[in-house]
């Protein structure tokens, strides 16, 4: 008998009507299709958690009781190539040696001379890169403002991903093993101990091999080291869980530093043309001011030396350049519709660049009397990078550049800068400016705190008048590196340079003398240099 065939059944029916069917259909998923997703996530848990105890036994080695040099930068490589392996990432082989060599110029910097700098864009620039993959996007905008959230993102993805991880956590089947596995094993590794036992007596060369295993010290009940492991533990998971870090990165379009849309609210534009009048005239005030003691000769108020007037007006002249700079870029939008409002902006910003360099005179005068220091040198470079911000702005409203141009570049220069920095030996060069006048201002006390660095203009110094400073310092300040962790290529220079710096002292070349300047600071803390 022929069944009957009725075509066209409504969708509707036929779903209601599941359960008369012998089968199953396709689109019902048996237990084994559901369980190959579970198994691929738990051998990616398997190799995650491999990869972190290697990760921690590798900054074991590395930083444990060592100074970081170049440890750093293996221990980056080891981190960067964990956050890949997570991603998976299918990149051409062009693609792969661009990544490499902008990874080689971050950590560049390191291998010159370790400092907070270099150190700092090593892991800013290793960072970026990574989240660049992750987000493979076009431009830098994103980049930047996942940077800038990782400082709050990172320590809350470890801690939750941690106790999610222990939450779901459960021992797979192969490593709960049976009574008949357990019994399996009793008599091998019973026998197999006694064996071994009996080898070691019997063979020297054994016996020998395990003397110099339990030479090395692991200390694993020390609960500083302890605390270092559980420590490196969460700094290294979210590399290890990449993947999942990266879903929390924003890819959104860029955010322009403006005000309120709203022209309602206390940022409009008649407020920032009443702003502009009023900031305008101050800053005529200020730097009239600044003429007339600067440059006219007027003389200063009773009491107060020109090194007081320097000093006082130096720093706090280059942070109102700065927010003068942001309040440019709040009120740009409303400057395309009033020519009046962009000729006001143009002429704040020229009297911007002329507080700027008014502030740069008064460090010059700084100078002068007290010497060059690291704070005095990093306070000029921030005047140049003002002045370089303020150019900018300028030329933002001249040729009608957007925000994202004007604060792209200057981040472009901004970070070319902290880079370049990280080659120069400042050290050096604060030194040789000193020593200059060292008849006027030379601050010893200073200078020999700073000798393993500058060594090279101390040793110049030397040559020109044969008399040898710091030596006592020298002794006690060892730059060469104790080994191949923390060496790096300033230090190997200087190390060397120190080491026939003090030979030609033992040999009598060189006098070595311990000065005092009229100001009796010696070799004491000037504490002139926080200022």
């Amino acid at each position: 008998m022929t069944g009957l065939t009725i075509r066209g059944l409504p969708s509707s029916i036929k779903n209601d009507g599941w359960w008369l069917a012998s089968m199953p259909t396709a689109d019902v998923a048996t237990p084994r299709q559901e369980a190959e997703p579970s198994g691929e996530r738990r051998k990616a848990h398997r190799i995650g958690i491999l990869i972190l105890f290697m990760l921690m036994c590798l900054a074991d080695f590395l930083f444990w009781g060592h100074s970081i040099g170049l440890s750093m930068i293996l221990f980056s490589a080891g981190l960067t190539g964990a956050a890949l392996i997570s991603l998976r990432l299918q990149f051409t082989a062009t693609r792969w040696t661009v990544l490499a060599a902008i990874w080689v110029l971050c950590a560049l910097p390191v291998v010159e001379y370790t400092q907070f700098m270099s150190v700092v864009i090593l892991w800013a620039g290793h960072w970026g890169l990574l989240i660049w993959c992750a987000l493979q996007s076009s431009t830098l905008g994103p980049v930047f403002r996942n940077l800038a959230l990782l400082f709050y993102l990172i320590p809350l993805f470890s801690v939750f991903w941690a106790a999610k991880a222990f939450r779901n956590t459960n021992l797979p089947r192969e490593f709960k093993p049976s009574r008949e596995t357990v019994m399996a094993w009793v008599l091998p590794v019973v026998a197999g101990g006694v064996f071994v036992l009996l080898f070691l007596g019997a063979n020297p060369l054994f016996e020998r091999w395990i003397d110099r295993l339990l030479e090395i010290d692991v200390n694993i009940a020390d609960p500083e080291r302890m605390t270092f492991w559980v420590i490196t533990a969460f700094a290294v998971l979210p590399f290890v869980a990449f993947a999942d870090l990266a879903k929390s990165f924003k890819s959104g379009g860029e955010r322009a530093l403006v005000g309120p849309k709203s022209a309602t609210g206390f940022i409009n534009q008649r407020s920032i043309t009443i702003s502009l009048i009023l900031f305008n005239a101050m800053f005529l005030t200020q730097n009239a001011t600044d003429v007339a003691f600067l440059w006219a000769g007027a003389a200063l108020p009773d009491g107060m030396t020109y090194a007081q007037f320097a000093h006082q007006g130096a720093y706090p002249l280059m942070a109102t350049s700065i927010l003068a700079g942001v309040f440019v870029l709040i009120s740009r939008r409303f400057s395309s519709s009033a020519p009046l409002l962009k000729l006001l902006l143009l002429v704040w910003i020229a009297q911007n660049i002329f507080l700027v360099f008014s502030a740069f005179a008064r460090l010059g005068l700084y100078v002068d009397v007290y010497g060059l220091t690291y704070l005095r040198v990093r306070a000029g470079i921030g005047m140049g990078l003002v002045v370089v911000g303020m150019a900018l702005l300028a030329g933002q409203l001249w040729f009608n550049r957007s925000n994202a141009w004007v604060t792209s570049l200057f981040a472009g220069i901004f970070a070319a800068t902290l880079y370049a920095g990280c080659f120069v030996n400042f050290g050096h060069v604060i030194a040789q400016a000193n020593l200059a006048h060292q008849e006027e201002r030379l601050d010893v006390g200073y200078l020999c705190r700073n000798a393993p660095l500058a060594i090279k203009a101390l040793e110049k110094n030397a040559a020109e008048t044969g008399n040898a400073l710091c030596e006592d310092h020298l002794r006690s300040q060892n730059v060469k590196p104790e080994g191949w962790r923390d060496w790096g290529l300033r230090e190997a220079r200087l190390g060397a340079a120190r080491a026939a710096y003090l030979e030609q002292i033992d040999t009598g070349s060189l006098t070595s003398i311990n000065p005092v300047n009229e100001r009796g600071y010696g070799n004491e803390l000037n504490w002139d240099e926080l200022r």
